[in-house]
């Protein structure tokens, strides 16, 4: 009996935690260039892009959230009504601000519904003292 009960609970717990929310909303980032130099101060450019896989219309709102020295400028629209399949690119705009060092920066980007559901995801960025020549 006692085995029995075990073995209930622990099945209860595995589809507990495997049987998750899954998300409406599908989201990709990329970085271009993905190497800027501290020298060159180049512009960065962060494409968000996020598509609705689930069956129904979606508002959605895109937040690139701050990073140490980077300078993120938001585009003039960040939220948007999806239909079901239809995906839109967010473009946010960064540079370098005089505090950066060399390293591999981490933007974090986050897609809110109206719904109240949030995702996640990460781009990166890896500045380097200077450009090699060879």
């Amino acid at each position: 009996m006692k085995r029995t009960f075990a073995l209930l609970v622990c099945i209860i717990l595995i589809l507990g935690c495997t049987g998750g929310k899954t998300h409406n909303i599908k989201l990709t980032s990329e970085v271009t260039p993905a190497k800027v130099t501290l020298e060159q101060k180049e512009q960065i450019r962060v494409d968000v892009r996020a598509t609705n896989v689930g069956t129904s219309l979606e508002k959605i709102t895109a937040d690139v959230i701050k990073t140490e020295g980077v300078i993120i400028i938001p585009p003039n629209r960040t939220t948007f009504s999806l239909k079901k399949e239809e995906s839109r690119t967010i473009i946010f705009m960064a540079y370098l601000t005089d505090e950066a060092v060399p390293g591999d920066y981490i933007i974090d980007i986050k897609i809110e519904t109206e719904s109240g559901d949030i995702i996640w995801d990460r781009a990166r960025v890896r500045v380097e003292q200077e450009s090699s020549i060879f």
